[in-house]
């Protein structure tokens, strides 16, 4: 469940400190939406601009 763009991201248990792996597979996960927001974005652009 998230909130978009990797906000509200909140860690199972509150005021634990995030391990190395958690942080990175987290940063994965964000660069992995990001990504598919970027292919989205320019799949619409292409649609817009293919419009007579």
């Amino acid at each position: 469940m998230g909130y978009g763009r990797g906000y509200g991201y909140i860690p199972a248990e509150p005021f634990r400190q995030t391990t190395p792996e958690e942080e990175r597979d987290y940063l994965e996960a964000v660069v992995r939406n990001l990504e598919e927001e970027l292919k989205a974005v320019r799949a619409q652009i292409e649609r817009l601009q293919s419009k007579p």
